[in-house]
């Protein structure tokens, strides 16, 4: 009944994305919500697309849950960085001194980064030693 998307999705081709959901809205009679719960206006045209960001690298997902950072062991081998590692990441949103958790049940190559006041987003990693 509800599709939840990530607001990352408008990042490009804004018009068009919001024309295809809106289809998908009207053919299967879901409703279409971002990861806050609210839902999505879908207004938009069917345009010409532009490149879509490419994420081949370790990527974070924030989030306000934790107050942690926590990847896979796929994420600690694209990154380069090992259990226990202190970084600081430079994410969009904030600098933040973090310590690497690997956790052994993440598969892949993302990492999940929480701090008070975060917006859920992906952005790839980014960090100091």
């Amino acid at each position: 009944d509800i599709c939840i998307i990530s607001d990352e999705i408008f990042a490009s081709n804004e018009d068009s994305v919001k024309a295809i959901l809106s289809l998908l809205k009207t053919k299967f009679g879901f409703k279409i919500v971002n990861l806050n719960g609210d839902e999505i206006e879908l207004n938009g045209q069917l345009t010409e697309l532009e490149p879509i960001p490419n994420y081949d690298n370790a990527v974070i997902f924030t989030h306000p849950h934790c107050d942690e950072f926590r990847a896979g062991s796929y994420f600690g081998i694209a990154a380069k960085l090992k259990n226990g590692d202190e970084i600081t990441i430079i994410s969009k949103q904030k600098d933040i001194k973090a310590t690497l958790k690997i956790d052994s049940n993440i598969k892949g190559t993302i990492g999940f980064l929480g701090f008070e006041g975060a917006k859920y987003g992906f952005e790839i990693l980014k960090f100091s030693r």
